[in-house]
């Protein structure tokens, strides 16, 4: 398998990712940024979500780890724009509840989800219905 990582930051530049926000550089192949002349960019939470959309938009497909309200927002993104969904099964947070929320939310899209506690295996199979 190859695949790149692309960080969908909040900062609006390198600094700014690692003293505002305290995150790390390193593992990523491409780090993007909240554009400077955002209109909300000196809001902290307002950019944490302009990176959420962003990285759902420009993703194939997505893959939910545990994961807490920010996991959820990604989630409901990537469902209402169709993208295919990966769960790793038994990571916890919201992974326990997806197939209860997709099921009581009864929204048809053109998203597959599909359940895996095989790391190996989510991929693979998110891969061969991605094509």
């Amino acid at each position: 398998m190859n695949g790149r990582v692309i960080g969908f930051s909040p900062a609006v530049n390198e600094d700014n990712h690692i003293h505002q926000f305290r995150f790390p550089l390193e593992g990523f192949s491409k780090l993007m940024f909240v554009p400077d002349n955002y209109q909300f960019v000196d809001n902290k939470k307002a950019c944490l979500k302009y990176r959420n959309i962003s990285s759902v938009v420009y993703c194939d497909c997505a893959v939910i780890i545990s994961g807490r309200c920010g996991t959820i927002n990604e989630l409901t993104i990537a469902y209402d724009l169709g993208k295919n969904i990966g769960v790793l099964s038994g990571t916890g947070g919201i992974s326990k509840f997806i197939k209860t929320l997709i099921d009581d939310w009864n929204k048809p899209t053109s998203s597959h989800i599909i359940y895996e506690s095989n790391p190996k295996k989510l991929i693979v199979r998110l891969e061969e219905i991605t094509k």
